[in-house]
């Protein structure tokens, strides 16, 4: 039936961050991410509140987070669709993203810009 596919399909996807700072291990919801940002071995994770450091390479976490909910926007940056308040396109067709729960603005490479035609 459709609603097993659909069960199924959620369950592939993670649901849970696993977090490290220091010897303590946190859980961050995947539902809290604003977006993630590579950094050299790490992969940096902003929640509205504050940032988190987990050892996935941000490649191999594109495979485990739902497509319809995260964009790659850049070779480095991954972002909730959820937060994007607004894209803004330059001349080389770049996209300037404004978050609504964060302040940073996200730019988004060329290559990763078709997303944003769907919009």
């Amino acid at each position: 039936s459709l609603l097993s596919c659909l069960q199924q399909n959620s369950d592939e996807y993670i649901q849970w961050l696993r977090a490290g700072l220091d010897d303590t291990v946190e859980l961050v919801a995947v539902n809290d991410v604003v977006y993630f940002q590579a950094d050299q071995k790490y992969t940096s994770v902003f929640t509205q509140a504050r940032e988190y450091f987990i050892r996935t390479p941000i490649k191999e976490l594109e495979q485990s987070l739902d497509p319809n909910a995260f964009w790659r926007i850049h070779r480095g940056i991954i972002v909730a669709v959820g937060e994007i308040m607004s894209a803004k396109r330059d001349l080389r067709g770049r996209y300037t993203l404004t978050l609504k729960s964060r302040p940073e603005k996200l730019r988004s490479s060329q290559s990763y810009s078709h997303q944003f035609r769907q919009m």
